[in-house]
């Protein structure tokens, strides 16, 4: 019985480990006057996320997205403007649609659909 109980026990603790890397949540928001993506994933996965950003926007104003934290706006290139929150774990993207071209529209909203690839693969 003693084996029993010691078998659960660390069932309960492994399953605890690996627990939170299924834990995503992905909203978007596309109304006439703007486009929003929020996304919580595990902070683990803050790496790849940030080399997505890194390839796809950051290689454009020759920046980068690793290890940062950002809560403000960001120009791409002479393309547009958008707003962006980042943290491990937790990421925001919003765009005011009015002060930003159909295609910058397009492409961020491509780049966000990545970065839900990124977080789910």
């Amino acid at each position: 019985m003693r084996k029993f109980y010691v078998v659960i026990i660390l069932s309960l603790l492994l399953s605890a480990c690996f627990h939170g890397h299924d834990d995503i949540e992905i909203s978007y928001h596309d109304s006439p006057a703007e486009y929003t993506m929020e996304v919580i994933y595990h902070p683990d996965d803050a790496d790849e996320v940030d080399a997505y950003l890194d390839h796809t926007i950051g290689h454009h104003h020759s920046s980068s997205f690793r290890n940062t934290r950002i809560d403000g706006h960001v120009s791409w290139d002479d393309r547009g403007v958008f707003y962006m929150k980042k943290n491990p774990g937790h990421l925001v993207i919003r765009m005011d649609k009015d002060r930003n071209s159909r295609g910058m529209y397009h492409d961020l909203k491509k780049v966000c659909q990545g970065i839900k690839s990124v977080v789910t693969n």
